[in-house]
């Protein structure tokens, strides 16, 4: 069993969220001694670059870490991959902006957009003829976009692969998803909206990252703010500070760019490469 895992753990993960617990039940301890037997059980674990093979290693509590890249991000390396699955997206705007958050294990008090947020953005994105795409996470149950808009779209129903729509994607929004880090590979503008960052961390799990140390931005909290970045975006995103501090995130998290994930996990399997 191999576990090809998705981005870079942002939050405390599996073993290292159950260390976490204050007082676990009896049940809860039970439930960890199951789930460290499973993990320590995966003959791999698949990892981007040493920063996440080191927490892997810790949170799976098993050794077996392979820097090979994830296989679904080799298309995420391609100049022109021939095929999409929302062709319709680059044909119906000059530009597609995507907001993937996580979710609120706490319930979202705060909330992305209010009314009038949401009627600023569209009618700033209308002038423009560009489109933001919504992708909620699976857990999420809070997070709502209205039907009648034109330039703001929920997409989550329609596009269960998220890599495909990532690759579509010419500016990335997210919060503490670890999304960010497999979009690196497209070289592309990403804005980090922690509208509600103190509440997150102090009721969600505890993070492996402070966030505002480890990533370069841009970061914003206010809808007023995420508009201007969105419209300025081919000001800021060319200024060589951001150029460089998005190349260090990328050297940062990924050992490999070359988009030969698959052929290295062919090897992996086959005993042929070392990890």
């Amino acid at each position: 069993v191999v576990q090809t895992w998705h981005g870079s753990p942002m939050k405390r993960i599996l073993l290292d969220a159950l260390r976490d617990r204050e007082d676990p039940r009896w049940y809860e301890r039970l439930f960890e001694a199951l789930q460290r037997r499973e993990l320590q059980g995966l003959r791999w674990i698949v990892a981007l670059g040493e920063p996440d093979a080191a927490i892997l290693r810790g949170a799976f509590e098993n050794q077996n870490v392979a820097i090979t890249g994830y296989p679904k991000n080799d298309l995420l390396c391609e100049s022109d991959t021939h095929w999409s699955v929302a062709p319709r997206w680059k044909q119906r705007f000059d530009r597609v902006i995507l907001y993937a958050p996580t979710f609120r294990e706490h319930g979202m008090v705060a909330r992305p957009f209010s009314e009038r947020g949401l009627t600023a953005l569209e009618a700033a994105l209308a002038q423009r003829n560009w489109g933001l795409l919504v992708k909620r996470h699976p857990y999420d149950t809070s997070l709502t976009i209205p039907s009648g808009l034109e330039h703001v779209i929920d997409v989550t129903d329609e596009t269960p692969d998220l890599q495909e729509l990532l690759a579509e994607t010419d500016l990335l929004i997210t919060d503490y998803s670890s999304v960010f880090v497999d979009f690196l590979l497209c070289a592309r503008p990403i804005v980090f909206y922690t509208y509600d960052h103190d509440e997150y961390v102090s009721q969600s799990r505890k993070m492996y990252y402070d966030l505002y140390d480890t990533l370069p931005g841009p970061f914003v909290t206010t809808e007023a703010e995420l508009v201007e970045r969105i419209l300025a975006v081919d000001t800021w995103a060319q200024e060589p500070a951001y150029l460089e501090g998005l190349a260090g995130m990328r050297r940062h998290f990924h050992r490999h760019l070359d988009g030969g994930a698959c052929e290295r996990m062919h090897a992996l399997l086959l005993g042929s490469q070392d990890a």
